[in-house]
């Protein structure tokens, strides 16, 4: 099981989120992850629409193929990952579901969203050129 944590774009860890309850009533290998936040993860770095972005989804990514690879040696299934995400770390989860780069490589068998979604207007973002435009003008001012 992987948990996502929620709480904005913004700002918070995994590293809070202690899953011991969860494996003592279960066969369970409960891990957490943690991504990019902020500007580092989720920035525009460019005014093209081709150009590459959202870096913190990327590192969700890569937590998941490295669990591929690795999580046997845990004690878990690289065949039966769960995503589960709260709030924010939902919205991942939902984008992962519906991610072709995620579903391709078959990084995970099954979801649980709990109080969020792709469809919630959190998920969308706000002005996401302005901001990068804005970025650039303070760096440079």
């Amino acid at each position: 099981m992987m948990f996502i944590h929620g709480e904005s774009f913004e700002w918070n860890s995994g590293n809070p989120y202690d899953g011991t309850i969860l494996a003592a009533y279960g066969n369970i290998v409960f891990v957490t992850i943690n991504f990019r936040l902020g500007i580092l993860g989720f920035l525009r770095p460019g005014i093209r629409d081709d150009t590459a972005s959202n870096f913190g989804l990327l590192d969700q990514i890569a937590a998941l193929l490295w669990l591929r690879e690795n999580i046997a040696e845990f004690g878990g299934d690289p065949n039966s990952v769960t995503l589960v995400g709260h709030g924010t770390g939902a919205i991942f989860a939902n984008l992962l579901l519906i991610s072709p780069v995620a579903n391709k490589k078959g990084l995970f068998k099954r979801a649980i969203l709990m109080s969020g979604s792709a469809m919630s207007a959190d998920a969308i973002g706000k002005a996401p050129l302005q901001i990068t435009k804005q970025v650039k003008k303070d760096a440079t001012a």
